[in-house]
């Protein structure tokens, strides 16, 4: 036996918005068409809409973790090379590749 919940005014909220005539009109017509309630049917497609949100949301957290770890092996990589690149000896201005012998 299912014992259903006492139905509370609090726990829903009357929704009135202004939809286009040939919108409106051709949703009626599919919902009687698929024997569905405008009412649940809407319902329906507000989940579907927040579930999908909240997937993209999580994807984004993903990838902006993501592009911070790589912020931060960057950095790390760039001051590992400034460390090595600062022990090296300067290299010269100018190279000469030839003795001053080869000339004369």
């Amino acid at each position: 036996m299912i014992l259903q919940q006492p139905y509370n005014s609090n726990d829903y909220k009357l929704v009135n918005f202004n939809v286009p005539n040939h919108l409106i009109n051709s949703f009626d017509e599919m919902v009687k068409f698929k024997r569905l309630s405008r009412t649940s049917t809407l319902i329906s497609l507000m989940e579907g809409w927040l579930r999908n949100e909240v997937r993209k949301m999580d994807e984004d957290d993903k990838f902006n973790d993501l592009v911070m770890d790589l912020k931060t092996r960057n950095r790390q990589t760039i001051h590992l090379q400034r460390q090595t690149d600062e022990e090296l000896p300067p290299s010269p201005i100018f190279t000469n590749n030839y003795s001053w012998e080869d000339t004369y």
